[in-house]
């Protein structure tokens, strides 16, 4: 299995550039637990913070969104999900001869559906 993760690795806490924060609600949840498990779950929420609300800005304007139904919501920046499922991979025993690698800053370069070819260029400026 082959992950393509498009921004360059980077040491824990090391925030540079822009900031992605992605709200994982119920349908994440159920998705993240039927991966990993609960331990996958916690161990990517407990890198955010719950939400209520939310506002939405555009063009300088904020939108009030109203709070969601049910469970909350859980804020985590898109770098510390990553982190939380490599974090899980790397402590997970896989099937016999599976292995998951991560290519970060992997760049695709095109796509070819009819011979199922993906081209990449990853971050150490190769070709793959």
């Amino acid at each position: 299995i082959i992950v393509l993760e498009g921004r360059p690795r980077k040491a824990a806490g090391a925030a540079k550039g822009r900031s992605h924060t992605i709200g994982l609600g119920r349908r994440a949840r159920e998705a993240l637990i039927s991966l990993g498990g609960q331990e996958l779950w916690e161990n990517v929420t407990q890198r955010g913070m719950s939400a209520g609300g939310f506002t939405l800005h555009l063009n300088g304007v904020g939108i009030s969104l109203p709070a969601p139904e049910g469970e909350p919501v859980m804020l985590v920046d898109r770098g510390e999900i990553v982190r939380g499922i490599e974090e899980h991979l790397d402590n997970t025993v896989l099937g016999a001869r599976t292995r998951v690698q991560i290519l970060h800053g992997a760049k695709v370069q095109s796509v070819d559906f009819a011979q199922r070819v993906l081209r990449v260029c990853p971050e150490d400026g190769g070709d793959r």
